[in-house]
């Protein structure tokens, strides 16, 4: 500890803190990693396979790549349409960034791309991180007979899952907080705000917080847990990307003096996000 500092009160009832409590924060956070492993579908002379699926953390954004090669020119479908739950929502979906679809309710929910060639790439763009599992896949056929009816395959192929749901959180600014000297009684400002991203594909998720405390040995805990207040600005819960503000202040009354003395003090905060359905 460097030289002394006498606290500047002149309030008698005031004690003199020696020296200057430091506080630091750290945040730290829990991730979430996904895997892909590829996936194909046969259906008739048609492969539908889902060639990857890659998560753009710089944009938020899933990409989901899929092929679809038929063996047979004289029998080529007309659509495939890829089921999306209930979870997957229109604006889940980036259709800008997409290759060109519909939305559809038969034969299941989801997406219906044109077909023209026997062997396509198709691109599907959402909003966040998401994981995969089996969903339906279907291939349409113009009815040989004209009978106006069409024919429909259908079969399972990897796609955005809804069960069992994905989520993630990261720390986007703010990893690390300070906090001026404290050398008496009073309100101290952390210098900076922590912005916190939650990507999930549901939107039953909520957010929790532990703290994990480094003090000097005489300091007293339930002092340090009081006066050192985190609030999170309000936020809605929603599937895709959620941003979180929050802030730090120590807000310290003359009665905390007596359990906060002199040293060090350093504040793990460590935030998870579960989901609660």
């Amino acid at each position: 500890m460097s030289k002394p500092i006498e606290s500047g009160t002149s309030n008698p009832r005031m004690p003199r803190i020696r020296g200057a409590v430091g506080w630091a924060l750290v945040a730290s956070l829990l991730l979430a990693s996904i895997g892909i492993e590829a996936f194909a579908a046969k259906i008739g002379d048609t492969t539908i396979t889902l060639q990857s699926r890659k998560y753009y953390k710089q944009w938020e954004m899933t990409r989901l790549k899929y092929r679809v090669k038929t063996s047979s020119r004289g029998n080529l479908p007309t659509h495939w349409i890829l089921q999306l739950n209930d979870c997957v929502t229109e604006e889940s979906v980036l259709w800008w960034a997409s290759s060109r679809f519909d939305w559809v309710e038969e034969p299941f929910r989801g997406i219906r791309f044109e077909i023209w060639q026997t062997n396509q790439t198709y691109y599907v763009w959402l909003e966040g991180q998401w994981d995969v599992g089996d969903i339906d896949v279907a291939l349409l056929y113009d009815d040989p007979y004209d009978y106006g009816g069409g024919v429909v395959l259908t079969g399972t192929i990897d796609g955005p899952y809804c069960a069992g749901s994905s989520i993630a959180i990261e720390v986007v600014s703010g990893g690390s907080v300070g906090f001026p000297p404290v050398l008496q009684a009073g309100r101290y400002d952390g210098d900076t705000a922590t912005t916190l991203r939650v990507t999930s594909t549901s939107s039953e998720w909520s957010l929790d917080r532990e703290l994990a405390l480094s003090t000097p040995p005489e300091a007293r805990e339930d002092v340090v847990r009081r006066v050192f207040e985190v609030t999170v600005e309000p936020y809605q819960p929603a599937a895709g990307t959620t941003d979180i503000e929050v802030t730090y202040v120590v807000d310290i009354g003359e009665a905390d003096l007596a359990g906060l003395p002199e040293g060090s003090y350093v504040i793990a905060v460590a935030y998870t996000v579960t989901v609660d359905n």
